[in-house]
């Protein structure tokens, strides 16, 4: 409930950035950012998932088998003697910034963008800090994107290190790169979702994974539970909206060619084709589809602001 006082407070602040000029709007912008800082930084007991990661910073990070980059950033905290609220609100406070960053380089109505990206995400911010930290760096590899590859590879890593479910963002950078792969992720969502309607995909896509079991891809597959997962309007809608952007994509890549590749739309389309191609072929996995779709929400939510 305190989130939703929060931006009921900042309608005004909202209001007034619509009709500024954007050195005025960049001001807004950072005031609402910090303000994110100090709500959502300091709510660590919300959500279910704080305890365990309470009792694992208060154990001296022991006792529970997270990833690597988690463990060492947690022992540094720990060694510098700081509260739990400090390490937490680090985690969450870096995750706001540079999602505030990559919002505002896109060029869309910041403000916009960031409050609808956060209103989506509460169960991210309060819940999952190794996913947020992965994500940050996933953040940061999209923004040098144009710049160095090699950039991209080390923020990559880095994002791995913190949450193993950063692999699944491997697929954006060629869907970045290739029209034509992003046309073919839209066709292979139709099939997924054709099948999944006629009941014939959940099962037999965990059988052909099967073989997969043991070592690192026991990690990944920890989320890939079967719920058959009934299908809702929701899900009837966001296909629609699958193809549609594979429609828009198309006729902003032709209008593209003749004036220069649009690298903001590549990157916004990417994100938003593979959040609905994980959809159309884990959605009857719940557990996997909540966590994935957290990396592409706000690609999700920004893309409509840039159309």
């Amino acid at each position: 409930m305190i989130y939703m006082v929060f931006f009921l407070c900042l309608l005004p602040v909202f209001v007034l950035s619509v009709f500024s000029k954007r050195d005025l709007v960049f001001l807004f912008y950072v005031f609402v950012v910090l303000a994110s800082f100090f709500v959502f930084g300091f709510s660590y007991k919300a959500g279910s998932d704080w305890f365990h990661y309470h009792a694992y910073y208060e154990g001296g990070c022991a006792g529970y088998p997270f990833d690597l980059g988690f463990e060492y950033l947690c022992s540094g905290f720990n060694l510098l003697l700081l509260d739990y609220w400090v390490f937490s609100f680090f985690i969450k406070s870096l995750y706001l910034g540079v999602l505030a960053v990559f919002i505002w380089r896109t060029g869309v109505p910041p403000l916009v963008a960031f409050i609808s990206c956060v209103l989506v995400s509460f169960v991210f911010l309060d819940n999952m800090l190794r996913q947020q930290l992965a994500f940050a760096f996933l953040l940061l590899s999209v923004l040098v994107m144009n710049k160095s590859l090699l950039g991209v590879a080390i923020f990559f890593l880095c994002a791995c290190l913190f949450h193993v479910s950063a692999v699944f963002f491997i697929p954006f950078y060629f869907l970045y790169l290739s029209f034509h792969f992003r046309l073919s992720c839209v066709v292979l969502s139709v099939f997924a979702f054709f099948l999944g309607l006629m009941g014939l995909w959940g099962n037999a896509f965990l059988s052909f994974l099967s073989f997969l079991e043991g070592g690192y891809f026991s990690r990944v597959l920890v989320y890939l539970e079967f719920d058959g997962y009934p299908v809702t309007l929701g899900h009837y809608l966001r296909f629609a909206i699958l193809l549609l952007f594979c429609l828009f994509d198309c006729y902003i890549r032709r209008r593209s060619l003749a004036s220069g590749e649009n690298h903001v739309w590549r990157v916004l389309s990417s994100g938003v084709i593979l959040m609905l191609f994980y959809e159309m072929v884990f959605y009857e996995f719940s557990v996997f589809w909540m966590r994935i779709r957290e990396y592409f929400l706000v690609f999700f939510m920004t893309s409509p602001l840039f159309l």
